[in-house]
């Protein structure tokens, strides 16, 4: 296996377990429009999923993207703090919750309550990344589903194992392959 994974011009292949670097392998083969981690915690599903992400939003200029988790405590622990660490940018939120990266727009959402998808109406995204995704409200991720039209656009969600009975479970986890 010969993955290299550059941002910024530094290579992280180092890093990466074999099976990350299966999964990276998986994705540039396959180029599929929602990635989807699942698995134990530490598993390194997130910073893998961070990868990913940057590599997808460097492909474009100008566009509006979302990241989203429970809340946006949670966005900034387990994404944007490591975004930084990866990119050496510092991240700070505007007063609308958004920031700027690659020359485009990052807007954060939590996505755990109940109105938590009125926030998203009005714009059109090019990529969507939600931490945690069956801590999400379902509305919310319909919506941030409806927003990810604009051309190319990609979805990369990471969870831990949820209930059997969890939505994000049984219509995206168990069908797998089929979207």
């Amino acid at each position: 296996m010969d993955t290299k994974f550059k941002i910024n011009k530094v290579e992280l292949t180092e890093k990466l377990t074999a099976k990350q670097k299966e999964i990276i392998d998986f994705v540039y083969k396959k180029q599929p429009r929602i990635v989807l981690l699942e698995g134990a915690v530490r598993s390194g599903k997130s910073y893998l999923n961070n990868l990913l992400w940057l590599e997808h939003i460097q492909k474009f200029k100008n566009k509006k993207f979302i990241i989203s988790g429970n809340t946006l405590g949670s966005v900034k622990r387990n994404v944007l703090d490591d975004i930084a660490e990866i990119t050496g940018k510092k991240i700070s939120l505007s007063s609308k919750n958004e920031f700027k990266l690659y020359e485009n727009t990052m807007i954060c959402f939590g996505g755990g309550f109940s109105d938590s998808y009125k926030s998203l109406k009005g714009f059109t995204a090019h990529g969507w990344y939600a931490n945690e995704v069956t801590e999400h409200n379902r509305d919310f991720v319909n919506q941030a589903f409806a927003r990810c039209s604009g051309k190319g656009a990609k979805i990369f969600w990471d969870t831990n194992p949820s209930t059997p009975t969890n939505f994000v479970k049984k219509n995206y986890i168990d069908k797998s392959g089929e979207l």
